[in-house]
């Protein structure tokens, strides 16, 4: 396991996803493509192992269509990092004032 440093080491790991879901295809010519691509990328060292995440999001030409009601059209990858820590910290917030049983 090593990081990916660069935008070409990235989609090369990109590519070699795509050619296991080619030969996946090839075996199970019956199966969906969206099942095979959910379950290539699910199990993938990249999401795995959270060490990718931050590049995973630094080198994709994508931006998370799931978090655009919270950071934006133009949010890039920094803004979604930002808006998970939010929303985190606003969690852990709502459970400190349920602990201490503050009147809301």
């Amino acid at each position: 396991m090593s990081e990916i440093n660069s935008t070409q080491e990235y989609y090369s790991e990109i590519k070699f996803l795509v050619d296991c879901i080619q030969e996946e295809l090839n075996e199970y010519p019956e199966s969906e493509l969206t099942e095979i691509v959910w379950e290539t990328v699910d199990s993938s060292q990249m999401i795995i192992y959270n060490t990718y995440h931050l590049d995973i999001l630094q080198y994709s030409r994508n931006d998370p269509q799931e978090w655009k009601h919270l950071v934006g059209e133009n949010g890039g990858y920094r803004a979604v990092i930002q808006a998970m820590a939010f929303d985190v910290l606003r969690s852990d917030v709502w459970e400190e004032i349920n602990k201490r049983d503050i009147d809301y």
